[in-house]
């Protein structure tokens, strides 16, 4: 007997192992007779009501008959009950190879929708569940071998990127050596013509840009009554080198004059602007005064050397050239902060159509391989699902 607002879809027995390899319009153009339960055994294969498609028995000698006919039963029931509740679903809200999760039209009585959810691990033997409201899992069917969910869609438009930006994080810094590598506390002096930096690579995972926010640095003036104004930069980086460019990416300048005497964490704020991730970038500072009014605090190894991630560089021809001799003994104390954009996975858009079920079922020594399909009546949305993670025919 049909179902409710089912268009009857054919099935196929199938060698174990083989793959369906026809799409949903085959499917559709081929026909097949729906039966009813009657409990008939057949030596080779069963049909189990119209609604559960090939059912391919393995079995071993000595399997007993009455265990592989309940175990029959009760994935033939699973089956049955998965397509048509999958079939009238309203909203997909997951959806993966082995699970999925929707919203069907009101069965518990509360004239609200309710969610329901088919799920196997992926483990040969763990169960086959079905929760409702996301309630307690229920098994279907105790021993599952595999649940395998495969769809086609419709009206599905060209992906897109989704772009997303990350918290406040910190970039690069230098703050202390490890404990193992004794140094001496010291003084970078900043001037018109002495400029200091610190070389870094930005790396996050998927990230494609990134925006520098602030900057801290260790610093003093040398005096009381002091003027001039302090600059720190943001720059690019010479090819092939370690040595900061001329081409200025941001910028900040503030007052000397409003600077401690004693070494105190200021905090320079910076535009924002997006950056092109990939390649190294400099921060650095100088003044616009002759004099040695501004002193960044430094740190310089003991002895031997480390490669902490950023590498010291000094000019004493206003950035004209620039001194490596120090790159890897030396820092001055910085932490730069900074927001990452990140592309994630391309968002799928589109209707979900048909879903095509493959079950696998354990009873003692026996394998009981179930292959079904169903139309989703309602054409369930997939706006916003991930297009690789998508489980298409």
């Amino acid at each position: 007997m049909p179902m409710l607002g089912f268009n009857p879809l054919p099935f196929r027995t199938r060698a174990r192992g083989c793959s369906p390899r026809r799409g949903p319009q085959t499917l559709r153009r081929r026909a097949f007779t729906l039966i009813e339960m009657v409990g008939t055994t057949l030596i080779l294969g069963i049909t189990i009501t119209g609604t559960v498609g090939a059912v391919h028995v393995i079995t071993k000698a000595g399997s007993k008959a009455g265990e592989h006919s309940q175990q029959r039963a009760v994935a033939a029931l699973a089956m049955n009950r998965m397509r048509r509740e999958i079939g009238h679903a309203i909203t997909v809200t997951g959806l993966t190879a082995n699970h999925i999760e929707f919203t069907h039209p009101d069965i518990t009585g509360d004239a609200t929708d309710d969610v329901i959810a088919y799920a196997w691990s992926g483990w040969a033997g763990d169960p086959l569940t079905r929760s409702l409201n996301h309630g307690t899992d229920q098994a279907l069917i105790p021993r599952c071998n595999s649940l395998v969910f495969k769809i086609a869609t419709r009206d599905r438009v060209d992906s897109a990127p989704e772009i997303s930006e990350t918290a406040e994080l910190l970039i690069a810094s230098h703050d202390i050596y490890p404990a193992d590598y004794p140094y001496t506390v010291a003084q970078s002096p900043v001037s018109s013509s002495s400029y200091m930096a610190e070389v870094f690579t930005p790396n996050y995972a998927e990230a494609t840009s990134v925006r520098f926010t602030r900057a801290k640095l260790s610093i003093k003036k040398s005096r009381l009554s002091v003027t001039g104004t302090l600059s720190v930069e943001i720059r690019s980086v010479q090819p092939g080198t370690n040595d900061p460019a001329a081409t200025v990416l941001e910028q900040v300048n503030a007052s000397i004059a409003d600077l401690s005497t004693a070494y105190l964490w200021e905090e320079f704020w910076f535009d924002e602007v997006d950056l092109t991730l990939g390649e190294p970038f400099s921060l650095v500072a100088y003044t616009d005064q002759s004099s040695t009014y501004v002193r960044w605090e430094t740190h310089k190894l003991d002895s031997g050397t480390l490669d902490d991630g950023v590498a010291f560089r000094k000019s004493r021809d206003a950035g004209t050239s620039w001194d490596a001799s120090l790159e890897l003994v030396q820092d001055v104390r910085f932490y730069l902060y900074g927001v990452f954009e990140v592309v994630s996975s391309t968002v799928e858009s589109g209707t979900l159509d048909l879903v095509y079920l493959h079950v696998e079922s354990l009873a003692g020594d026996a394998l009981f391989v179930l292959d079904g399909a169903v139309e989703c009546v309602n054409q369930p949305d997939l706006t916003g699902f991930a297009a690789d993670a998508l489980p298409t025919l």
